[in-house]
């Protein structure tokens, strides 16, 4: 795996931890991307929230995400 690949498996990581912290509340999208501009563009932001929500890890209702108990299985060897 590649240094790259790597930082944004990390990256997926830490922020999909953020959403499941926040519980069955969730988090407000705009928050949460307060917390991480510092370390990523809001393009990739986006992106990421994007790509998280589309295979089923998170879900992103009117701004405010959650995350899903228990990602479906087929999307975790996804690929885009």
């Amino acid at each position: 795996m590649t240094k790259e690949k790597q930082m944004a498996l990390q990256l997926t990581s830490i922020v999909y931890d953020a959403i499941k912290e926040a519980g069955e509340a969730g988090i407000p999208s705009g928050h949460l991307y307060a917390a991480l501009c510092g370390v990523m563009s809001l393009n990739t932001y986006q992106a990421l929230i994007g790509v998280m929500t589309k295979h089923g890890f998170i879900k992103n209702q009117g701004h405010l995400l959650t995350a899903e108990a228990v990602p479906r299985k087929e999307n975790l060897c996804a690929q885009d």
